[in-house]
């Protein structure tokens, strides 16, 4: 029995992690920037302090050297739950994009295949709702088409095979004519 793959999270893998990837890379890239920027503030304080008179061994610089390295704890941890959140939304937005493609591709074969299926249907939180409409209207016109050109053919099947049973009729009936038994020889 196939999965249903509309629970799924990850429907076409290669996409979404291209994606994904691409958005956890300009988190990363945003949260380095910040660090730097934090890195460069007790930079600067520190020289502020340097430049008021206090000595290097002052309770100040030890106090802005424990709260540097607890700013640098809590902002790593930040980043990391952070980043986790990105992949899972990241994820979740992806599969709204990729699961309408997988959803017509996968309809395309199983009619390539000869099957027959209702309506497409998207799921609400995917995107990509005219394609659904506009595939939907494109089904239904191509199965009228074919009705319609179907239906002239059945009807012609329909005479052909009573044309045939005539002449099927006649050929009996002038093969009784035609011939001549042996005994009337």
């Amino acid at each position: 029995m196939a999965k249903n793959r509309r629970k799924q999270i990850v429907v076409d893998l290669k996409l979404q992690l291209s994606l994904v990837s691409s958005f956890l890379s300009i988190f990363l890239v945003a949260s380095g920037i910040c660090y730097v920027a934090l890195t460069v503030l007790f930079q600067w304080v520190e020289r502020i302090g340097l430049a008021s008179g206090l000595s290097e061994g002052d309770s100040f610089f030890s106090s802005l050297d424990r709260l540097e390295g607890r700013t640098a704890a809590v902002y790593g941890l930040l980043v990391l739950l952070c980043s986790i959140f990105v992949v899972y939304r990241g994820l979740i937005l992806t599969r709204s994009v990729a699961g309408p493609i997988y959803a017509v591709n996968q309809r395309i074969k199983r009619i390539c295949a000869g099957e027959t299926a209702g309506p497409l249907r998207f799921r609400k939180s995917d995107y990509f709702f005219d394609l659904q409409n506009n595939f939907n209207e494109l089904m239904r016109h191509y199965r009228n088409e074919a009705e319609s050109r179907t239906t002239p053919a059945l009807a012609l099947r329909g005479e052909a095979d009573a044309v045939d049973k005539d002449l099927v009729g006649v050929a009996a009936i002038a093969g009784r004519v035609g011939t001549v038994s042996p005994e009337r020889r």
